[in-house]
């Protein structure tokens, strides 16, 4: 289903498929989501954190006390779930 909101966000993969590295990708798909607006950076963050929950047994409330708490250290434990959840939504499988 094509909206104005999934284009934001096809656009920007469109420019991260041209990058070569794997350190690049990483970088590219955190500027992906910091340029979303709020409600796909939104949209996004849940189900990253769902993801993270599922996976790793963690709660949720630690997971956003964190956030509160210590921002970087909730970036780095965010960082692959959001780029998972960035290329499922523009019908890509994440190779993580």
């Amino acid at each position: 289903e094509y909206t104005e909101k999934n284009d934001t966000i096809e656009k920007s993969i469109e420019i991260e498929k041209n990058n070569n590295t794997e350190r690049s990708t990483e970088i590219d798909y955190m500027a992906i989501y910091e340029n979303l607006d709020i409600y796909n950076k939104l949209k996004i963050e849940e189900e990253a954190i769902n993801l993270l929950v599922q996976e790793q047994q963690i709660e949720e409330t630690f997971i956003l006390k964190t956030k509160e708490a210590q921002p970087t250290i909730y970036n780095g434990m965010m960082k692959s779930y959001l780029k998972r959840v960035i290329l499922k939504y523009n019908g890509f499988k994440s190779a993580v």
